[in-house]
């Protein structure tokens, strides 16, 4: 049984320079965000930072993936977050609500990303936590502008980076 990924001897510099440019990705977004408030977003952002910095030359890691996939996502969720807004006397009903409207929100993200050939999983996931967690707009926004800003490492830094994982 192997322990180590075939390549991890022969490229252990790039695997940890790769490694520290997503840390560095995530330590600048949580800075920006309300990570209390907005944990399903900023998980989904360090999904996003791992993707892009393991996996560089894949669709995935494309900005137009990251791009218009969070696009996809934030509008998908404040759609339906608004759906569950209306408020329902029952608790049990609330939750049921935001549980539907959750998981739709991820199906129609999925169903659009697909469909527009910009799938980021992600992605998929911030149209999750928009639907069942508070936010701002200054919240959505500061999601564009880090995932922008990822957009633009990773173009500059791409021809220096490798795909880590097979």
């Amino acid at each position: 049984m192997r322990i180590l990924d075939k390549n991890f001897k022969t490229h252990k510099k790039q695997y940890l320079l790769q490694s520290m440019y997503a840390a560095i990705a995530i330590a600048v977004s949580l800075i920006f965000f309300d990570v209390a408030n907005n944990p399903v977003i900023v998980a989904a952002f360090g999904s996003s930072s791992c993707a892009v910095f393991a996996m560089p030359h894949r669709k995935i890691s494309r900005g137009r993936n990251l791009l218009g996939g969070y696009l996809i996502g934030i509008f998908v969720g404040v759609l339906l977050h608004y759906c569950a807004a209306y408020p329902v006397e029952s608790q049990v009903l609330e939750k049921a609500i935001y549980i539907f409207l959750g998981a739709l929100a991820v199906g129609v993200s999925m169903f659009l990303m697909t469909m527009t050939s910009t799938e980021h999983s992600p992605a998929a996931g911030v149209s999750l936590g928009v639907v069942i967690s508070p936010w701002t707009s200054k919240d959505l926004v500061m999601i564009m502008i880090g995932i922008t800003a990822i957009v633009i490492v990773h173009k500059l830094l791409k021809k220096q980076l490798i795909d880590l994982l097979d």
